[in-house]
């Protein structure tokens, strides 16, 4: 039988480790409280990276499967939502791999948008801000110009509240990358905005 690692204390505080304990011990309620809590954030971020919202929705079933199987695995050294949106950004881009080779048709803007995290679940973060929906809709169609990394970047921590070191993390790269990436996002989107004649939101960038 697989022994549960002991989670670090220092991040006993978030209530979301329980949940993944009392997966790994087999509690499929607790699958289902952690999908209450955290579908339409993770989906969100995977509907920006795979561009096709059937296909999200596929990865989806992937990333909580995944985490079930793996919540035996988990040591804390992450918080829950870090280690959820990791799983979702290596299953995206694989999935976004797959399906470009296979060519898949443009999907209308307006699909895409349907699922920001600014729109608000158990568990998201909400960016300031962004109070108007014009504003909104200004930022969505410049957040689609970026490239997927600097796109990726500048939602993990402008839109998710993550620190430089948490999406470092999930994006499997050095926080200097994170910092290079989310330098060059906000310039582009500071760009796109100011052709709209929109002031342009300064992201909370963290540090730790």
């Amino acid at each position: 039988m697989e022994v549960q690692a002991a989670v670090p204390r220092e991040l006993t505080t978030d209530p979301d480790v329980e949940i993944v304990r009392r997966m790994a011990a087999g509690e499929q309620e607790a699958l289902l409280q952690l999908h209450r809590r955290y579908r339409r954030r993770v989906l969100g971020y995977i509907v920006k990276l795979v561009r096709d919202p059937a296909l999200a929705e596929e990865v989806l079933q992937d990333v909580w499967l995944a985490a079930w199987q793996g919540a035996g695995r988990f040591r804390g050294a992450s918080r829950v939502s870090t280690w959820l949106l990791g799983i979702a950004h290596h299953r995206s881009l694989n999935a976004f791999r797959q399906a470009d080779r296979r060519r898949l048709e443009p999907v209308a803007p307006e699909r895409l948008r349907a699922t920001e995290p600014w729109e608000g679940d158990e568990g998201s973060a909400v960016a300031s801000g962004l109070e108007s929906a014009e504003m909104r809709e200004l930022l969505a169609q410049a957040m689609e110009r970026l490239s997927p990394v600097h796109q990726a970047a500048l939602r993990l921590v402008f839109l998710h509240g993550l620190s430089l070191k948490e999406a470092a993390a999930v994006m499997g790269c050095p926080v200097g990358t994170v910092k290079s990436r989310l330098s060059h996002a906000r310039q582009r989107l500071r760009e796109c905005l100011e052709a709209e004649n929109a002031p342009a939101p300064a992201p909370a960038c963290a540090t730790r």
